[in-house]
């Protein structure tokens, strides 16, 4: 009788011992909300949010569009937590995927937590009208990766608090390359983006034409895995030697080398909601040229590149939300034809300014911006203030809403 009472009570222990240990693991701190796709930024944001935290944080996934995501190039740690089966909402959510695409409410996948936010970003002077009620209705917060959007969100309706987080790239790759000496032979103008009317591939191809064409040592590369097919048919149009196309998906090592074969980046678009790209080609030390209009100006600013004036205001076309989001900002023809000439005439010149800037994107890397993150998700204090701010060691908001169930949740 002695034994078997024993061996109930052990196990009942036992028993009772899983229970609790399952708890425990349930017990995330953050769920993440978002689609993973390495080579596209969006899909490489989810990513990046996990790979920084996890070791941190008890984090769970939950995939917003399980058709588009790709487990290619993705870290097996990062990779198992993907695939974890358990969607309990963590203590935080963290939407980072688009809000809305067509008529599908994505924001929604995102789970009933404590406290909720969202990673917000446009291209264009406003956000899709639908975006205003959803974010001030079934959110907590809102995180933006450039200031500039601060405005576009304000002017729009947003309510609850914004706060100014940077993208977290993966320059790690970039910045173990030995920095460039001198330009190649031919020298090589280049761009990797979505074959999208925003990013002005039309004034590109057009200054690049109108400058070099009869240049026998310089040509144009572009890298493009998605797009649209009028921009295809116009650089075959174009029936030049001088302009060499990459249209498919490559993996992360080709990209790198990719990069790493251009002498100088360009990417005029008419607008950015943060723009990773530059900041990989200065990880290089290769110089850039952009359109100093929205989220590009962070950059220009710098000094550190050579900007191009863009202040010719267009409408939004709508393409993708299917309605005008404001408007865009263009550049000259003769403006882009004099920074494409002067790059590759003083070229010494634009390569030390780029070496600088080689160090200033550090910021961006996973470990500089990991103590801000978890200051949104974890913070070790938390403030009532005049502002919206995630610091290194603590988390200020002006919204006595959000401090108090920051304060419920610690």
């Amino acid at each position: 009788m002695t034994n078997t009472s024993s061996l109930k009570t052990n196990i009942m222990v036992l028993f009772l011992f899983r229970i609790y240990a399952s708890a425990i693991a349930a017990d995330y701190d953050l769920t993440v909300i978002g689609f993973h796709k390495f080579d596209e930024s969006i899909g490489r944001r989810t990513i990046a949010q996990i790979r920084t935290l996890f070791r941190d944080l008890n984090i769970n996934y939950i995939d917003s569009r399980p058709k588009r995501s790709v487990d290619v190039d993705i870290e097996r740690q990062i990779l198992e937590i993907m695939k974890n089966p358990d969607k309990t909402p963590g203590k935080v959510a963290f939407f980072v995927d688009i809000m809305t695409e067509g008529k599908k409410q994505l924001y929604k996948k995102t789970p009933k937590s404590q406290i909720k936010f969202a990673f917000v970003t446009v291209e264009s002077s406003k956000i899709p009208r639908s975006w205003t009620n959803a974010l001030n209705t079934y959110f907590d917060g809102v995180v933006v990766p450039d200031i500039w959007l601060v405005e576009v969100l304000e002017k729009a309706g947003v309510k609850i608090p914004i706060f100014v987080l940077p993208e977290i790239c993966y320059l790690e790759d970039f910045l173990a390359e030995p920095l460039q000496q001198n330009p190649r032979s031919p020298f090589v103008f280049g761009i990797s983006a979505i074959m999208a009317n925003n990013k002005n591939y039309d004034l590109l191809l057009a200054a690049f034409i109108s400058e070099f064409e009869d240049s026998e040592n310089v040509i144009l590369k572009i890298h493009s895995g998605y797009g649209k097919g009028e921009i295809c048919k116009k650089i075959k149009s174009l029936a030049s030697k001088k302009i060499i196309v990459h249209k498919k998906y490559i993996g992360w090592k080709d990209y790198v080398e990719y990069m790493k074969s251009i002498d100088c980046y360009v990417l005029l678009s008419r607008g950015e909601g943060f723009s990773v790209t530059p900041r990989e080609a200065l990880a290089l030390g290769h110089p850039c040229i952009l359109a100093n209009n929205t989220a590009h100006k962070t950059i220009c600013a710098t000094g550190l590149v050579r900007s191009v004036r863009s202040n010719i205001i267009i409408n939004h076309d709508g393409q993708f939300y299917d309605e005008c989001l404001g408007h865009y900002f263009n550049c000259d023809l003769n403006d882009a034809r004099k920074a494409l000439r002067d790059v590759y005439e003083n070229y010494d010149v634009y390569l030390k300014m780029a070496y600088e800037g080689r160090e200033w994107v550090k910021q961006y890397l996973s470990c500089n911006l990991r103590s801000k993150y978890l200051s949104l998700f974890k913070p070790k204090k938390i403030i009532l203030g005049t502002s919206n701010e995630a610091g290194e060691d603590y988390l200020m908001t002006n919204s006595e809403t959000l401090y108090k169930k920051y304060t419920n949740l610690t």
